[in-house]
């Protein structure tokens, strides 16, 4: 869901770009900008934006194929691979 939401996120900014749409200014920086409401910081975000554009976080994005947390993905995969290769069904169990 999370990634999903994050796709669906850009899908619908790259429309509404489309359509004319514009954010405030200074939505990350000043007194009313993101970094000050989370961080206290009203300057400009240099150390954030100095990579932009050459390194990509996409490339480290794991997808869990089973709805646990990621420490539990690799039992909860070798508990369905042992059902399956034993023809267990839950019921049985």
């Amino acid at each position: 869901m999370q990634l999903a939401f994050g796709a669906r996120n850009g899908i619908a900014a790259a429309r509404a770009a489309a359509c004319g749409a514009v954010t405030a200014i200074f939505a990350l920086e000043g007194e009313a900008g993101h970094f000050n409401a989370f961080a206290g910081l009203a300057d400009p975000a240099t150390e954030a934006l100095k990579c932009l554009g050459t390194s990509w976080q996409l490339l480290g994005v794991t997808v869990k194929p089973l709805p646990v947390c990621a420490i539990l993905q690799d039992p909860a995969l070798l508990l369905l691979d042992i059902l399956r290769r034993r023809h267990l069904c839950p019921e049985a169990i």
